[in-house]
């Protein structure tokens, strides 16, 4: 998790409530179930039993979430998330306490544009609420931005969603990429995942339509926004697909 700039708030006071190793260490508030949608693919239950089944490691990148996620609810895993994150929590403005117990989530930190994992490895990855343009150096200190700091942020916010839209249009390859942390992040998570393994995620349309011609497959695809711009998802990687460097 880097910046955030999505309805996600940092350092809740979520406890840990989930002692089952084999279960996501967060679980998905009950009162916010009513909230979502299934708006195409596979039913809920149907989702959770396949990612159920899924072999292999399982990775969270910019973790952990400490809200859950809605396709992971209850949902026991064949082995124990691996949660990884590009930064602690203690650079955030947040509460100190807070960003302790987060940090003793984490395993590893790495940068998910560049994850340690050989190709074809991983059996799931999950990522909730990155943000979308690579901001962690702009607010490195823990402390709440100036307007000059924000400002220039959301100038690389903008052009990372100009480069979603060049990138679906075929104005640029993935090669001219420089702004999109999230485009970056979802081909090098095709790399690291298994020919039919899972990626449980989030994202507005364009970024969602991106994924899709990327090579990934959504299964099933909820959403709590009543504009229908926002989205969680269950998306595979085909059993064909073959990564090419």
């Amino acid at each position: 998790m880097i910046m955030v700039d999505k309805k996600k708030k940092i350092g809740s006071k979520h406890e840990k409530n989930n002692i089952d190793a084999l279960k996501y260490p967060y679980a998905f508030p009950s009162d916010r179930l009513h909230e979502y949608e299934l708006v195409g693919g596979l039913s809920l239950a149907e989702a959770k039993e396949v990612i159920s089944k899924v072999e292999g490691p399982i990775v969270e990148i910019g973790g952990p979430t400490d809200d859950g996620y809605f396709y992971l609810d209850g949902v026991s895993l064949k082995s124990k998330p691996i949660i990884t994150n590009k930064v602690s929590f203690q650079t955030f403005p947040i509460d100190q306490d807070i960003a302790a117990q987060l940090d003793q989530q984490i395993d590893v930190f790495f940068d998910g544009r560049d994850m340690p994992y050989m190709d074809d490895s991983l059996g799931i990855v999950m990522m909730s609420y990155i943000t979308r343009a690579d901001d962690a150096k702009l607010f490195p200190e823990g402390r709440e931005p100036t307007q000059e700091e924000i400002d220039l942020t959301n100038q690389c916010f903008d052009k990372a969603d100009q480069e979603v839209q060049d990138f679906l249009e075929d104005n640029i390859t993935s090669e001219d990429i420089k702004e999109s942390y999230i485009l970056k992040i979802y081909e090098e998570v095709m790399r690291v995942l298994r020919p039919g393994g899972l990626f449980i995620t989030n994202s507005n349309k364009s970024e969602l339509r991106a994924l899709e011609k990327i090579g990934f497959k959504v299964i099933s695809l909820s959403t709590d926004d009543e504009g229908h711009d926002s989205f969680e998802y269950v998306a595979q990687k085909p059993q064909n697909y073959k990564y090419q460097n």
